[in-house]
């Protein structure tokens, strides 16, 4: 067994214990907050893995001397897309060296898009969960909620954050190359080399949710070059395969500079991927990226004094974390109890839809719970402090509206729902004497009403949804109304809401 074995060897047993000790002493304390202040448990979470990424860092350039160059333009502290190609199954383990020399401080909060088997790998995937990365199944109507809904949670955080994703889906491999290009020569399109041909769907489903959102400000695309070897696999980073150097190039798209339209979208991920494709065959004959006259070039060098003094205060606390938890589980039967119990709730539920689908389940729900809190103290706090006849018409006038709108709502689901599931009607129009290319325009155009129905459709039931939840807590609102009515006529007097500081102060913030 060589020196590379072992050193492998040595860097998938820190890098795999490092995750497993982070997740029972520093994730798992922390668990409890995700039931009762969701915001201060994304913030601790996000801060816990912030400072793990710095270790797998600290250990390429300990043990194998691995050099990081990151040119082009730098990583700003903003909300943003990241998309990369996916030249290894490894990738990601040096996207984090790429973050860390590209990135300006205070440090990202990075999510990634991955395969859903990944959150049952036992260590990683349950952090990974923790951490609030998106797991997609490869089923687009699953995925669009999946994607959709936890973008709208990032967003009700009010928190910064990136989204990054591998557009083509997996790793450069001879197999995985030639399916690729498989499917160029059947779409007459380009055949490739270096990277393999985007999915576009997902990446355009995530820009026009983000800008909708307000959480894109930018698009980064970076691309990764390897001048020597590289870990194809897993199995060879335990072999000790590791580069001596990797090149990133970072373009920065600012969202003004992207285009609007769905469709528009995705052909600009496929130019975009065109543009890759030769930036990485100009690489690989000069060994360097080489910056365009539009492109600014600001190439960052490791082991500068501050960034160097991080990586080693990162190896310091990762190693001693990973000593602790090996000692404890050796010798208290409290930790061995403690690790029993919190991986069997993580394997619950990745078996389900995930911690992080828990963790937004429980924000809406005290969300729900503390708006219903403040309408009822408005209500009985206001004027006199006690219930009035007027306030109770005014409350019912109220409910009576959102009964009509809801309604309404139904009706419209109920049109758009044939209008999306009738087939399309073309005999009205004139095809005589339009050409092969008119037609296909055609045909698209109709496809694209049809989708824009069907979004329609989906929106409109978001919608309706939403007014649901209005009518039922307006619904409860009005209960309470008619109970305190009952109970003054009874005592000739009006019950008093409890007034707290903490009460008054959520009120007055509001």
């Amino acid at each position: 067994m060589n020196k590379q074995c072992l050193l492998g060897m040595l860097y998938a047993f820190l890098w795999a214990s490092s995750i497993f000790s982070g997740f029972l002493l520093l994730c798992c304390p922390v668990f409890p907050l995700m039931l009762i202040n969701q915001r201060m448990y994304r913030r601790l979470t996000d801060l816990i893995f912030a400072i793990w990424e710095l270790y797998p860092v600290a250990l390429m350039e300990v043990l194998f001397g691995t050099r990081i160059v990151v040119s082009g333009d730098e990583i700003r502290p903003e909300s943003a897309l990241i998309i990369m190609n996916h030249k290894t199954r490894c990738d990601w383990n040096f996207l984090w060296a790429a973050m860390f020399y590209g990135s300006r401080r205070p440090s990202h909060k990075l999510k990634f898009v991955l395969k859903a088997p990944i959150k049952h790998v036992p260590g990683p995937g349950w952090v990974m969960q923790m951490a609030g990365f998106l797991f997609i199944d490869r089923n687009w109507e699953k995925d669009e909620i999946v994607l959709r809904t936890s973008l709208d949670y990032m967003r009700d955080l009010k928190n910064t954050y990136q989204i990054l994703i591998f557009p083509e889906g997996t790793d450069l491999t001879p197999h995985n190359l030639e399916k690729s290009n498989a499917f160029a020569r059947s779409h007459n399109l380009e055949e490739y080399k270096r990277v393999l041909h985007p999915r576009t769907t997902g990446f355009s489903f995530l820009a026009s949710k983000m800008r909708e959102n307000n959480q894109l400000d930018a698009v980064y695309d970076l691309t990764v070059g390897y001048p020597d070897k590289f870990p194809q696999s897993e199995v060879d980073v335990v072999k000790g395969v590791f580069p001596q150097q990797v090149n990133f190039f970072v373009k920065r798209y600012p969202v003004q500079s992207l285009p609007t339209d769905p469709e528009d979208l995705k052909d600009w991920l496929k130019n975009a991927w065109k543009l890759k494709e030769q930036k990485l065959e100009s690489f690989y004959k000069q060994q360097t990226f080489t910056p365009e006259d539009d492109e600014l070039l600001g190439e960052k060098l490791p082991f500068s004094d501050d960034t160097s003094n991080a990586l080693y205060l990162a190896l310091l606390f990762w190693t001693s974390l990973i000593l602790i938890t090996s000692y404890l589980l050796m010798t208290s039967l409290l930790m061995q109890l403690w690790t029993l119990m919190h991986s069997f709730l993580l394997v619950v539920l990745s078996l389900t839809k995930g911690s992080l689908a828990l963790e937004i389940y429980c924000f809406r729900k005290n969300e729900e719970e503390e708006q219903d809190y403040m309408v009822q103290y408005r209500i009985l706090n206001s004027s006199h402090s006690t219930v009035t006849q007027e306030g109770f018409q005014a409350y019912q006038a109220q409910l009576n509206a959102n009964m009509k709108l809801e309604k309404d709502i139904a009706l419209e689901r109920e049109r758009l729902r044939i209008l999306t599931d009738s087939e399309t009607d073309i005999t009205d129009l004139n095809l005589d004497g339009l050409t092969q290319a008119e037609l296909i325009r055609v045909v698209k155009q109709l496809e694209r009403m049809k989708t824009d129905l069907q979004s329609s459709l989906r929106d409109t039931e978001h919608n309706l949804d939403s007014q649901a939840r209005e009518y039922f807590r307006l619904n409860e609102t009005r209960r309470l109304y008619q109970a305190e009515l009952d109970l003054r006529q009874k005592s000739k007097g009006g019950k008093k809401f409890p007034r707290s500081s903490e009460s008054m102060s959520q009120l007055s913030s509001s």
